[in-house]
């Protein structure tokens, strides 16, 4: 049995906060508590590449694009960011007004969709947008939001796409597993666009 413990300076600095297998079976992407994402070469047990400035909080979430081409991430420091999965250079960053507490790629089409929201304890009645939204972007043009979708009664902690890209799903700290399916006027603006 392998491990590999993260040691900066001698000591464990922080937290995994997920960690995905590569496109092939040699290296293991992983996300930590400093903003960090880094890969490890499984075979000779040491990271590979790091980049220490992925985000300037919490990393809670990274995922691939189908073809392992793009990685992406979601943190609580309110950003969502698109990296070339080999150089793990940031290609484009998604902001929201809430924390990011997952993220998934299409499968179909170029766009991203970001959940999350701040703790329900956080939230007043005075608030007039709803902070537990799932929100939808272009995955390389457009900075500004395509869509969002409410429906939880508090934070979403994950989320993804279906496999054929058809639908998506979402789960929250309210108890709910929402499942959507797309119109069929997303497929046509979407070949459009």
């Amino acid at each position: 049995r392998d491990r590999y413990q993260r040691r900066v300076h001698g000591e464990v600095r922080e937290k995994i906060t997920c960690a995905l297998w590569g496109p092939t079976n040699d290296t293991v992407y992983f996300s930590s508590d400093d903003g960090t994402i880094a890969i490890l070469d499984v075979v000779k047990q040491q990271e590979k590449l790091a980049n220490f400035q992925a985000h300037s909080r919490e990393v809670k979430r990274i995922a691939f694009d189908k073809d392992y081409i793009c990685l992406m991430s979601a943190s609580v420091d309110c950003t969502g960011k698109l990296f070339d999965a080999g150089t793990l250079r940031v290609l484009k960053t998604y902001e929201t007004d809430q924390p990011a507490n997952d993220c998934a790629i299409s499968p179909l089409f170029p766009h991203v969709i970001i959940g999350g929201g701040q703790d329900a304890q956080s939230v007043t009645n005075t608030s007039h947008r709803n902070k537990f939204e799932t929100r939808f972007f272009h995955k390389v043009y457009d900075k500004e939001e395509l869509a969002s979708i409410s429906g939880h009664f508090g934070p979403v902690n994950s989320i993804c796409f279906a496999p054929d890209g058809r639908g998506f799903c979402t789960a929250g700290e309210d108890g709910m597993v929402r499942l959507y399916k797309f119109d069929e006027d997303y497929f046509t603006y979407s070949k459009e666009h």
